[in-house]
């Protein structure tokens, strides 16, 4: 199952509204792995992985760190004030660049 990693890894960043950490996205693949090499059914395995990404306060809560915010909170704050719903793509992708905390962008946006 070679590629439940890139799976987990996708699902988990969108779920988060931010790129999973490696130590978090190993724990995640850890329970699939184990679950695989068990012998339950792959798409099973994959379940277990994501039922623990929707269990798990990174998803459930807004999880910012105290002080500035960086800019996918930022992205977060926004997406949630203007739609009530997770960030989109085209905000995601400025946060990734870093371009939120400029204010221009921010305002555009």
């Amino acid at each position: 199952m070679a590629n439940a990693r890139p799976i987990l890894k996708r699902f988990a960043s969108d779920a988060f509204r931010r790129p999973i950490s490696e130590e978090k996205l190993d724990v995640l693949h850890g329970l699939v792995k184990a679950k695989r090499d068990s012998g339950t059914s792959a798409f099973e395995s994959l379940k277990i992985g994501f039922r623990a990404v929707l269990c798990s306060p990174d998803f459930l809560y807004l999880q910012e760190p105290e002080g500035e915010l960086d800019n996918y909170a930022l992205a977060s704050r926004l997406s949630y004030f203007l739609w009530g719903n997770r960030p989109d793509e085209e905000l995601i992708e400025a946060a990734a660049k870093g371009k939120l905390t400029k204010p221009s962008v921010l305002q555009a946006q």
